[in-house]
């Protein structure tokens, strides 16, 4: 993808490994100003600094012919400079400080996973669902700061947020631009109005049946995608193993595509040992998702489909009419209450 009106983005550049690298776009505030964003990352493709800069002379053409020459932003006379954001990170990639023009924007704040932020000395709580997303923000007098509702495929729904811009967190806890409207993944950039990756899958190879464009196989309610390059669904991951090409985990598959990745799990569609597995398509996957225990969704057949429907609807017929109102109520029966999934 090179162009997007949709999220009006009328020119997008990669790098080598299919990484977003500058975009031209329309402000989502005002129409007219256009914006130039360009982004830089370190050796492993996480994202480390992101400039912006704004055109502050009319007309411009939002789609020129000559892009590089056209968007220099060098030239004070057509371009401001508006902002920088640096994000310092561990050794694993995740992010531990946010800096935007030099000062301390905020920090994230870690439990098994991301839980919330610290941003001007105050902190803010995270409350997700299944699969991560980020559902509702809340103080640490559990006063709520945000919330918001996502279709199938993450996009939010209208009428359905509150102040929804104080994160930005939202689907499967992904980091979404607000002036692209992307969610940047790590290994891609998911675009969830249309519920399709912007660039091709970079393990494409290893599944040739499918679109290099699919997210989770069509299959979003259920799965989840860590890093833009495998999907993948399960519960009580306990262990972690690479299983060479040989004996029972041997398949024409992996003669052609190379070695497979397995997660151990007690809904695993593969046996060995006594163990069920799940497959997964890179040990990136797996290595971060050891012991890991947040997503359960097993919904295969149209009877338990047909039975978590009928469950939800009984579960919400008493919910209260008022929006905010009906976050607190999901956040008391989320767990252990009519709404638990366990």
């Amino acid at each position: 993808m090179i162009s997007d009106n949709l999220n009006k983005n009328n020119y997008v550049r990669y790098d080598y490994r299919n990484l977003i690298i500058e975009l031209l776009h329309h402000s989502y505030t005002t129409h007219d100003t256009l914006l130039i964003t360009r982004y830089n990352y370190d050796e492993a493709g996480n994202r480390v600094r992101k400039l912006i800069y704004k055109h502050i002379t009319h007309p411009f053409d939002p789609e020129p012919e000559n892009p590089e020459e056209e968007l220099d932003v060098s030239d004070t006379q057509y371009w401001t400079f508006v902002k920088e954001e640096i994000y310092s990170r561990d050794v694993s990639g995740r992010e531990m400080a946010i800096y935007v023009n030099g000062g301390i924007d905020e920090y994230p704040i870690y439990g098994l996973d991301m839980i919330g932020k610290l941003k001007n000395d105050v902190p803010n709580y995270y409350y997700k669902d299944h699969l991560g997303s980020v559902r509702a923000v809340v103080n640490s007098s559990n006063q709520l700061v945000s919330a918001q509702d996502y279709d199938q495929w993450g996009y939010l729904l209208q009428s359905r947020t509150y102040a929804s811009n104080e994160s930005k967190f939202k689907f499967t806890e992904k980091e979404r631009d607000a002036e692209s409207n992307y969610d940047y993944f790590g290994a891609r950039y998911y675009d969830a109005r249309i519920g399709r990756w912007g660039s091709v899958d970079p393990l494409q190879g290893k599944e040739p049946s499918k679109t290099p464009y699919h997210y989770t196989s069509d299959n979003p309610i259920n799965k989840i995608d860590p890093t833009g390059l495998d999907d993948i669904y399960f519960k009580d991951g306990v262990e972690v193993d690479r299983k060479v090409s040989e004996g029972f985990f041997w398949k024409i598959g992996n003669w052609l595509f190379g070695d497979t990745y397995y997660v151990q799990s007690k809904s695993g569609n593969e046996s060995y040992n006594g163990n069920n597995y799940f497959e997964a398509l890179s040990e990136a996957t797996v290595k971060q998702f050891a012991n890991w225990d947040r997503v359960f969704s097993d919904w295969q057949t149209s009877s338990l489909e047909e039975g978590f429907g009928t469950r939800l609807n009984d579960a919400t017929k008493d919910a209260p009419a008022n929006l905010v109102d009906k976050y607190f109520y999901v956040l008391k029966e989320a767990n252990g209450g009519k709404l638990d999934q366990n």
